[in-house]
């Protein structure tokens, strides 16, 4: 019996960072590995890249990953639930930065793009606390 080689992980933050320092953002990851157990940790419980731009007033925090599942959309609408669900998401839209859902996928031509949610505070209107 063979096994089929695991394929790698879409690298969503890197190619969301070079996205943004292409744009004129200062971007870096914030979310960090915990020792051992090859689990990842966003900051804040929501946040995997900040950015600053200088045209731009407050941080934008990013959310990022690759479309993945049934029309690419599995990915993207867990993301999006656990950034509307999250406090500490609502208070970093409240204290006046941006918030921002990143979606990788492929296009006709098999090119890798994002698609940009910004999440206003108004998202998080949709759920009851």
């Amino acid at each position: 019996m063979t096994t089929k080689p695991r394929r790698k992980p879409f690298p969503a933050n890197a190619k969301t960072i070079a996205f943004l320092r292409a744009a004129g953002y200062i971007a870096e990851t914030v979310e960090h590995m915990i020792p051992k157990c090859f689990i990842r940790r966003d900051l804040f419980g929501c946040l995997d890249i900040l950015a600053m731009h200088a045209d731009k007033t407050g941080m934008l925090g990013v959310q990022a990953t690759s479309g993945g599942g049934s029309k690419g959309q599995s990915n993207g609408l867990a993301r999006r639930r656990k950034l509307v669900e999250s406090e500490n998401a609502r208070l970093f839209v409240q204290t006046g930065n941006r918030l921002w859902l990143v979606v990788w996928g492929l296009n006709a031509k098999g090119k890798w793009e994002p698609a940009i949610e910004v999440l206003d505070i108004d998202a998080f209107a949709e759920v009851t606390p």
